[in-house]
């Protein structure tokens, strides 16, 4: 009889998405004082070791850390809120995010966490941050991970290419801040390709919002390892 070996192969699994809410009013048992608001909806990954993700991990420890640091933060104004009960950076503050898986197929997960917020000021804000899962390591795939050296120069001609494309115009300067800006290593897979994202402010100006550059697999085939 043959020897059998078996090899213990990392896991992962998900549970249902998990909803957490909480409210820190400036003047204590207060109900009519400012106010901020903190909302998290996660989807827990059993299995995840990184203990960067914790969001993902355990969403509930994540959650009582998070929403402690964002309520002393706002806690900090009351005395603001005495002298100056107008003030536009004491009125009622929200921090929203959002915990999720956004691709699976046979070999790896992208996850996305997505952030916004209102601390005063002229408008909210809002961010994202993307992580590629490998299925058999459990382990964050990154950049150089998927791609060959000295492979960005050549996506960056496609990522100009696809925003020309995408907003219709000719001339890159007219969205971007600066035509030589960097290709994102924030990204993530879907089906047909990759999307390289880039939050608000970080290429173009707050109004064209949160840009997310879709380049093909075809094109970028013999940029990967």
């Amino acid at each position: 009889m043959g020897l059998i070996i078996a090899f213990a192969i990392p896991m992962l699994a998900f549970s249902e998405s998990e909803i957490f809410s909480s409210e820190c009013f400036l003047t204590e048992n207060d109900t009519l004082s400012p106010s901020m608001i903190y909302d998290l909806k996660a989807e827990k990954i059993e299995g995840l070791s990184d203990t960067s993700l914790l969001m993902f991990s355990d969403p509930e420890t994540y959650f009582k850390r998070t929403y402690r640091s964002y309520c002393n933060d706002y806690l900090s104004l009351r005395n603001l809120y005495k002298e100056f009960p107008g003030s536009a950076s004491i009125r009622h503050h929200f921090y929203d995010e959002y915990a999720e898986i956004s691709y699976s197929d046979d070999n790896y997960y992208s996850i996305r966490f997505t952030q916004s917020s209102y601390t005063g000021g002229a408008h909210p804000n809002s961010w994202a941050q993307h992580w590629i899962i490998d299925k058999k390591t459990v382990g964050v795939v990154d950049f150089r991970d998927i791609f060959k050296d000295n492979a960005e120069e050549s996506i960056k001609e496609l990522t100009d290419k696809a925003l020309i494309k995408q907003f219709k115009i000719k001339d890159l300067s007219k969205i971007v801040f600066n035509p030589d800006y960097q290709v994102s290593k924030d990204m993530y897979f879907i089906k047909k390709g990759i999307v390289f994202q880039y939050d608000a402010y970080e290429i173009a100006p707050y109004v064209y919002g949160s840009i997310e550059v879709f380049i093909p697999y075809k094109k970028l085939k013999n940029l990967m390892k």
